[in-house]
């Protein structure tokens, strides 16, 4: 799946994706990207591999797993989330629910796939070309993913912060690769990359 949709797929490693030198463009520096959104079509879906797609279809920003070099990138945890159904043989939101939610009673957690949130909720709002600032809390899910598509309330994220930072999640040397921080390095290079999308 990965070797067609990711050009250099095979230098990619899961770790590079999770601390972000993988290299990879970032999706939502793509001016297609918030197109439908920016026309008014709040519940336009982006299916996964589209953004993947709108992403390589850009230069590396730099070789995969340099280790000067480190660029957040959503497409990293576009590509996790399908490695995360592959390996699950599960839907991304199913496996959340039957791994993390229900494990950790997070009864108002959930992962979205469809525009709507319970209620009650705070609303967002962005001001889309020429102000006012408009209501988007109806965005489709979608153009998250699994890059930040989960709904939850503050006490949730607390009780899944507490779990995880206490090894209740992950095995002790999983935590300690998690908590390994990757230096920025030089961003003049990501910077002049970003520049030559437009």
């Amino acid at each position: 799946m990965a070797a067609r949709l990711v050009p250099n797929a095979g230098s990619i490693t899961i770790r590079q994706l999770l601390n972000h030198t993988s290299g990879l463009a970032e999706y939502e520096s793509d001016r297609r990207y918030l197109k439908p959104y920016l026309s008014g079509d709040f519940s336009y879906f982006w299916a996964p591999r589209k953004l993947v797609r709108l992403a390589v279809s850009h230069k590396p920003l730099f070789a995969p797993g340099m280790t000067a070099h480190s660029s957040y990138s959503n497409t990293n945890y576009i590509l996790l989330g399908l490695i995360a159904e592959r390996v699950t043989h599960k839907p991304l939101a199913a496996a959340f629910e039957h791994r993390i939610f229900q494990p950790l009673h997070l009864r108002d957690t959930s992962y979205p796939t469809k525009p709507g949130l319970p209620s009650p909720y705070a609303h967002g709002y962005l001001v889309l070309g020429q102000p006012p600032a408009r209501d988007v809390s109806g965005l489709s899910p979608s153009l998250a993913g699994a890059a930040g598509a989960i709904v939850a309330t503050a006490t949730d994220v607390a009780t899944f912060y507490r779990a995880l930072l206490s090894g209740r999640l992950l095995k002790p040397n999983l935590l300690n690769a998690m908590k390994t921080t990757i230096s920025e390095g030089s961003n003049k290079l990501i910077d002049k990359a970003y520049c030559s999308h437009e």
